[in-house]
C-alpha cells in the first residue's frame, strides 16, 4: 500500500467513482470480520487513516492505533435508495425491511411518513446478527430488505429481495477530506510533541507534570536523575512515586517558589504552580535543580560581575580614533558627565558602549564612588531581581545568613551601569522605575525602605522605542532612562580611525603574546577601511589578534595578506577608489573637505596627490586647514 488513506468497503463502487478514488487512496473490499487479515498489512505500511463504516470501522478501531473515519450511510441516502428502487416493489407491498448497524441511528418515523411506507428496522453488531435478522423479516412476511452487501447476500439464500444501500459521493468527499484534514492535524501535532520532548530532553532543570487526579504525566531525564526514578513512573500516583516533601509540593494549589526539598539523592530547589483551563486546575507542574549545581551557578555569575571590582577600568583617554563622529560623541558624553542625568547609550554591538560608560563615571564628581555594572540579558529574572535589590535574612530558604546588599546599595554615591538594559524582563522593569523615582529600595523579604543616591547609565543594541510598540517594554521606563541620549557612531562611519585603532590594537595583542608584530601593510589597510566592519570595533580587535597570531616573520608578506583578506571575505578584490560624503558649502569649502576626508584614507601623500592631479606642494597647502583643526581638537581632549 503506497498512499496515506485507505477505504474499506463491503461492496465495489461504480466504476467511476473508483477510477477517481484509486488516484488519491488504496481500496480494500471487506465487511465486518473479512477486514481482520488485512490489519497486519495496513499497520505495516505508511498508512495514516482509514475510512469505513459501520462494524467494519469498529472492528478496524479496535485493532489499530490510526484514525478511523466513519463514512455513514445517512437517512437521506437510505430515503433516497428506498425511492430510487420504489418500482420494485410490488403493488400491495407497503411494509419493508431495513437492516442497520446499532449505531446508525435513522429517523424511521420521518421515512415512513415521506414514503407512506410501513419500514421494520433490524439493527446488528456482528454478522450473526446480520443472518438472523432477515429471517426474522421473513418470518415477518417481508418480500424487500434494504442492507449492505452481507445482507444482500443472505437475502438471496432466503428468496428474499435485497437491494444495496450505497454511500453517496459527496458523502465520500467529506470523509476524505476528513481524513486529510486528521493527517495534518495529528503531524502537527507530532512536531510540537518532538519539539516538547526536545526542550525537555536538554533543559538542566528538572520537571514533573501531573494531571488532576494526582498521577505523573512527564517527566524529564533531568528529573528522573536528581530523583532516582525513570520513565516507569508515569501514570503513577505521586504519592507512589515521589518524596513526601515533593508530594505536598505538587498538591499545593497556590504553588510554591524557590523551596529547598530534601530527597533520598540530595538537596533540590523546587518550583510549582497549578495549571488552570478556565478556572479549572487539570494538574500541576513543578521544576526543579540540584542545590549545588544552583550554589556553584550563582558563585560563578557573581565571581564574573565583581571581577573587575567596583571601580571603572577606562576614561575617555581610551577611547581609540580623532575622526569626527566619534570627537563629536566624546564631546557630548563629556558635556553629561557632571551631570547626575541618567544616561542612554545606544548602538550596535561592539562599538564601545561600557567603555564610554566607565568614562562618564570617571569624568564625573562620582569618581570617587563605586562603579557597579550588571548585563540584564545575563541573568534570569529572579537572580536578576536579587542581585539588583538585594534581599533579606529567611526571604526564601536557603538565603544567606544576614540577608545581602543589592547592587543599588553598592553602588550608592556611585553609577549603576544597567548593560543590555531591552533585555530586562518586563514585570522586573516596573520595580527599577520605582527604585529611580523615588530613590529607595526595599530588598526581597524585607519591610526597610533603604534610600539609594545612585546615577544610571543604560545601554542598549535595541530600539527600545519599537519594543514599548510591541509591549516587551514599559513606556514610562523608557522616558525616564531616555534622558540624555548618546548614540555610539558603528565603524564603517569612522573608517578614519581604523589606522589609530589598529595602531593600539597590534601594541596591544603583541604584548599579550611576547610577540614583535610590524604594523599592516598599506594595501592591506587600505582594504580594511573599505570594508564594512558589521562586528564594529569588537570585530576589528578579533582581526588585529588573528593577525598577530598568524604573522610569521619568515612568511611571505603578500601570502599573510590574502589569509588575512579570506577571513574578511575581501580577496582577490580590486581596491576601489573610495567614494566620500561632504556638505554642501561653497567651492573652496567643499574642495578642503574633499581633500581632508580623502587624506585621512590615504597615508601615503604621493598617492593621493597622483589620484588628485596636483603637487605634493599643492596637496600640503590644502592639508593645512585641516591639521590646525585636528591640533585644536586634540587640544580640547
Amino acid at each position: 500500500m503506497n498512499s496515506k488513506i485507505v477505504m474499506v468497503t463491503p461492496e465495489p463502487l461504480p466504476p467511476f467513482m473508483e477510477t477517481e478514488i484509486r488516484k488519491h487512496i488504496d481500496i480494500i473490499y471487506a465487511v465486518m470480520e473479512e477486514v481482520i487479515p488485512w490489519l497486519d498489512v495496513i499497520k505495516k505500511s505508511k498508512v495514516k487513516a482509514v475510512i469505513s463504516r459501520g462494524g467494519t470501522a469498529d472492528i478496524i478501531r479496535s485493532h489499530l492505533d490510526i484514525p478511523v473515519v466513519n463514512v455513514e450511510i445517512t437517512t437521506f441516502d437510505v430515503l433516497r435508495a428506498i425511492f430510487e428502487n420504489r418500482n420494485k416493489l410490488l403493488p400491495h407491498e407497503k411494509e419493508i425491511g431495513l437492516v442497520s448497524y446499532y449505531k446508525s441511528g435513522y429517523d424511521i418515523p420521518s421515512m415512513e411518513r415521506i414514503l407512506g411506507l410501513k419500514i421494520h428496522n433490524f439493527s446488528y453488531q456482528t454478522t450473526t446478527d446480520l443472518h438472523n435478522n432477515v429471517l426474522k423479516a421473513k418470518q415477518l412476511g417481508l418480500r424487500t430488505i434494504f442492507g449492505g452487501k452481507i445482507t444482500h447476500d443472505e437475502c438471496k439464500k432466503h428468496g428474499l429481495q435485497g437491494i444495496l444501500l450505497s454511500i453517496a459521493q459527496d458523502t465520500f468527499i467529506q470523509s476524505l477530506q476528513r481524513s486529510h484534514d486528521i493527517i495534518n492535524i495529528r503531524k502537527h501535532d507530532s512536531e510540537l510533541n518532538e519539539r516538547l520532548k526536545a526542550i525537555l530532553n536538554l533543559t538542566q532543570e528538572g520537571i514533573i507534570s501531573t494531571d488532576s487526579a494526582g498521577k505523573i504525566n512527564l517527566i524529564n531525564p533531568t528529573a528522573e536523575r536528581l530523583l532516582g526514578l525513570d520513565r516507569t513512573v508515569i501514570g503513577q500516583h505521586i504519592n507512589e512515586a515521589l518524596p513526601k516533601e515533593l508530594i505536598n509540593i505538587l498538591n499545593s494549589s497556590v504553588g510554591v517558589s524557590r523551596q529547598i526539598v530534601s530527597t533520598p539523592r540530595g538537596q533540590i530547589v523546587v518550583k510549582s504552580t497549578p495549571i488552570s483551563v478556565e478556572e479549572d486546575v487539570v494538574g500541576t507542574v513543578a521544576t526543579f535543580n540540584d542545590v549545588t549545581e544552583v550554589q556553584m551557578l550563582e558563585y560563578k555569575i557573581r565571581k564574573e560581575l565583581f571581577a573587575k571590582g567596583l571601580v571603572a577600568q577606562y576614561s575617555f583617554d581610551d577611547i581609540i580614533g580623532l575622526s569626527e563622529p566619534l570627537l563629536r560623541v566624546i564631546s557630548e558624553a563629556r558635556h553629561y558627565s557632571p551631570s547626575d542625568a541618567t544616561v542612554l547609550i545606544t548602538g550596535e554591538s561592539g562599538t564601545g558602549k561600557e567603555l564610554f560608560a566607565h568614562s562618564i563615571h570617571r569624568a564625573s564628581h562620582r569618581q570617587e564612588g563605586p562603579f557597579v555594572a550588571i548585563n540584564c540579558a545575563a541573568l534570569p529574572e529572579n537572580l536578576l531581581e536579587s542581585e539588583l535589590f538585594g534581599y533579606e535574612e529567611g526571604a526564601f530558604t536557603g538565603a544567606r545568613k544576614g540577608g545581602k546588599p543589592g547592587l543599588f546599595e553598592l553602588a550608592h554615591n556611585g553609577t549603576l551601569f544597567l548593560d543590555e538594559i531591552g533585555e530586562m524582563p518586563y514585570q522586573l522593569q516596573a520595580r527599577l522605575l520605582r527604585a529611580l523615582q523615588n530613590k529607595v529600595v526595599r530588598r526581597i523579604g524585607g519591610e526597610r525602605l533603604i534610600p539609594v543616591n545612585v546615577r544610571i547609565v543604560a545601554a542598549t543594541n535595541s530600539d527600545l522605542l519599537e519594543l514599548v510598540k510591541q509591549g516587551l517594554f514599559r513606556k514610562d521606563l523608557y522616558f525616564r532612562l531616555d534622558v540624555l541620549r548618546l548614540k555610539i557612531p558603528p565603524l564603517r562611519n569612522r573608517l578614519s580611525d581604523i589606522p589609530y585603532l589598529l595602531d593600539h590594537f597590534i601594541k596591544k595583542i603583541s604584548a599579550k603574546y611576547n610577540k614583535r608584530v610590524p604594523g599592516l601593510s598599506k594595501t592591506l589597510t587600505r582594504h580594511l577601511m573599505l570594508y564594512n566592519w558589521p562586528g564594529n570595533v569588537r570585530e576589528l580587535e578579533n582581526f588585529v589578534e588573528k593577525y598577530v597570531l598568524l604573522y610569521d616573520p619568515g612568511q611571505d608578506p603578500e601570502e599573510l595578506n590574502q589569509r588575512l583578506l579570506a577571513l574578511l571575505g575581501l580577496e582577490d578584490r580590486e581596491v576601489k577608489r573610495p567614494a566620500v560624503t561632504i556638505r554642501v558649502g561653497n567651492l573652496e569649502e567643499m574642495e578642503r573637505n574633499i581633500v581632508a576626508k580623502l587624506d585621512e584614507i590615504y597615508q601615503d601623500k604621493q598617492e593621493l596627490a597622483d589620484l588628485l592631479g596636483i603637487s605634493r606642494t599643492t596637496l600640503w597647502r590644502k592639508l593645512q586647514y585641516k591639521k590646525g583643526r585636528k591640533m585644536a581638537n586634540r587640544n580640547k581632549r
